[in-house]
């Protein structure tokens, strides 16, 4: 008698089979759309990214004499500039002040570069680091602040459809 008892508590095979099966379900349908959100954050931060470095570079444009702008994004903070125009991570210290990463993408810096000492403009790249993996549009911007976008597997460029 015990025994029957028992027996009725337990789950079955096929009880937990289908449950297995309800969950494998629900992560299969959540998993690319967590992934999903997660690019398109990606690219949301890599905007604010390219237009912090780009209004750095103005303010830092305005503040010289004579009119230049940054040779590299290592001038946009401390000790260069007091208090720092960009965080020293996001200006690449590390890597020459040329390029750095955060949140998935990889920021390409480049001077416009005239005679002289003066540099005239400047164009600022952001990729995904993995295309596909951390996003899915690689970005562009420039002295005139305009940003610009593609979804090809290749850097954007002032041609490319603007970014509203």
């Amino acid at each position: 008698m015990r025994r029957r008892r028992h027996a009725a508590r337990a789950f079955t095979l096929i009880e937990l089979m289908i449950v297995v099966a309800v969950i494998v379900l629900i992560v299969a349908l959540a998993v690319p759309s967590f992934l999903t959100s997660r690019m398109r954050a990606n690219e949301g931060v890599a905007v604010a990214n390219l237009m912090a470095i780009r209004n750095a570079c103005q303010t830092y444009y305005s503040q010289g004499t004579p009119h230049s702008y940054p040779a590299d994004m290592t001038l946009l903070t401390t000790p260069a500039t007091t208090p720092p125009y960009i965080d020293p991570l996001l200006a690449g210290a590390a890597g020459g002040g040329l390029t750095s990463q955060r949140q998935g993408y990889v920021f390409t810096y480049a001077p416009t570069l005239s005679s002289g000492a003066v540099n005239e403009g400047f164009t600022i790249q952001a990729g995904p680091a993995v295309y596909g993996r951390t996003g899915l549009k690689s970005f562009y911007a420039d002295e005139t602040g305009i940003v610009t976008a593609t979804t090809q597997n290749q850097p954007a460029n002032a041609g490319d459809a603007q970014v509203n």
